[in-house]
């Protein structure tokens, strides 16, 4: 079992397990990347060997969301001094976790790796399905893209977490919560998913720029038994970085220093 570092989400999921795959998704810039790179931080920093495959950012860009995570601000490109000390700090504190993040965009690179790093990989972490899809279609369907995926989970031993989306259909709901069912290739993931993790904050639809932390909710469903369970994480906007209600973060807040 792998834990996220979130005791509230650990305690529901029972942590990710060897041979599994998982989604975390929500409507776009609600935060699911940002997600998946806290827990990628946490995870690091309890030795797991996790590592994380972009298929559109560069190695370089997920560094400075991480880095951004870690210090507290946002990473824009005019910032005063003191914030850009902060965020040297930030990305410094990235550098020494033991980290492998890599920029592929098709599958077979995917499986080349798992080749590579086999019996080195605690947990992988991909960004995104609907980008693999795009990538890849020529060549796989939806079905067999997912389908390798879930099969690499199996052949490797690891747990996947595959970050997706949710389809515009929440946004026409009065209370705009995803379900699962909202999810872009629903009936797809749904054949090959283990556990899938609904990302919603409330401000994100009110439109309001939020600075200081707002509650984020994360619900968790098995798609086979359409059990769905709440909890809920504190979230600062700016920096894109997840708290947890019930227990310590277990990396430092740079900008607590100033």
């Amino acid at each position: 079992m792998i834990t996220t570092g979130y005791k509230e989400i650990d305690i529901i999921n029972k942590g990710f397990q060897k041979g599994k795959l998982y989604t975390i998704a929500s409507r776009p810039a609600l935060g699911k990347t940002n997600l998946a790179l806290n827990m990628l931080i946490n995870m690091s920093i309890l030795k797991y060997r996790a590592h994380y495959i972009s298929t559109t950012d560069s190695v370089i860009d997920v560094k400075k969301r991480m880095a951004s995570i870690l210090s507290g601000f946002r990473y824009k490109i005019k910032r005063t001094d003191i914030e850009n000390d902060i965020l040297k700090k930030g990305l410094n504190e990235v550098n020494t976790l033991d980290l492998q993040i890599y920029n592929y965009d098709d599958i077979i690179s995917i499986k080349h790796h798992l080749d590579r790093f086999d019996k080195e990989i605690d947990i992988l972490f991909i960004d995104d399905l609907n980008s693999l899809i795009d990538i890849n279609n020529e060549r796989l369907t939806p079905d067999e893209i997912v389908c390798a995926l879930k099969s690499y989970s199996i052949e490797y031993n690891i747990p996947i977490i595959l970050i997706s989306c949710v389809s515009r259909r929440a946004d026409r709901r009065k209370d705009k919560i995803p379900r699962s069912g909202d999810l872009n290739y629903a009936s797809i993931l749904f054949k090959y998913v283990d556990k899938i993790f609904l990302l919603y904050r409330n401000h994100y639809y009110e439109g309001i720029p939020t600075i200081d932390k707002e509650s984020a909710l994360v619900i968790v469903t098995d798609p086979k038994v359409t059990d769905y369970r709440s909890v809920y994480l504190e979230y600062n906007n700016q920096a894109g970085r997840f708290y947890s209600k019930l227990a310590e973060q277990l990396y430092l807040d740079y900008s607590m220093n100033y």
